[in-house]
């Protein structure tokens, strides 16, 4: 259903343009029209609330002609989504680690073209970083700890993306995958270690820093925090 409903947004988009219409003597490139159509159908999406993408299950087959090809979604997931040290997937996992800590909601789909990553329940908007000491490939040594930092620019489907590069979360969680033994498992949540920190004291003293070690880190005065207590921490940092 709710692809459905983007659809007819997309469309619609493509007539307010007038992409579809007999007088239309403009030669838009296609890859233009399907662009400015998909930002239409996301503007009249944010106006409304938006309809957001429910969580599937796995269990969904990969179908041909209408019928089962014999594989489901769960098997796609596991072929890509296996090497937990990867540090693309690490950064989504560590933010579903946090959204389960404090308490989000995490039957909806995780959208990833927010100006921040997460927001509480009482409001406080949150980037969340990771790092790890293992990587996914043969190391000689273990690696060494930092995080992103950058100022950025923001983007929403009516204004595009902001002239403005800047930290738009209230606070940051660093979150250290902190094992150096392969036989442990970032599943495994008392391995992680939480570092929180408001984002105000990031502007004061890294400015437009784009990355910071951990020792640095440290000098800032994060409170440091175990998954079972990030919940407070978030809610009550100063």
């Amino acid at each position: 259903m709710i692809e459905i409903i983007f659809y007819v947004l997309h469309e619609l988009g493509h007539i307010y343009y007038g992409h579809i219409s007999p007088d239309n003597s403009d030669a838009v490139p296609l890859a233009k029209q399907e662009m400015v159509a998909n930002h239409f159908a996301a503007f009249i999406f944010s106006k409304i609330g938006g309809v957001k993408m429910q969580t599937l299950t796995g269990n969904e087959h990969f179908t041909y002609d209408g019928m089962p090809a014999g594989i489901l979604l769960n098997d796609f997931w596991a072929w890509n989504s296996s090497d937990l040290l990867n540090n693309t997937l690490r950064g989504a996992l560590a933010e579903f680690i946090v959204a389960s800590a404090i308490g989000l909601e995490t039957s909806e789909c995780r959208e990833d073209w927010t100006a921040y990553d997460l927001q509480s329940k009482s409001g406080r908007k949150i980037e969340v970083k990771s790092s790890a000491y293992l990587q996914s490939w043969n190391q000689e040594k273990i690696s060494r700890i930092q995080f992103s930092v950058r100022p950025a620019r923001s983007w929403n489907s009516e204004n595009n993306y902001s002239y403005e590069a800047k930290r738009w979360s209230d606070l940051y969680v660093f979150c250290l995958y902190a094992s150096k033994n392969r036989n442990e498992s970032p599943l495994q949540l008392e391995r992680w270690e939480f570092y929180v920190l408001p984002t105000i004291t990031l502007d004061k003293h890294c400015g437009n820093q784009k990355s910071i070690t951990l020792n640095s880190l440290l000098t800032l005065g994060p409170v440091e925090a175990t998954y079972e207590n990030l919940l407070d921490v978030v809610e009550n940092i100063k």
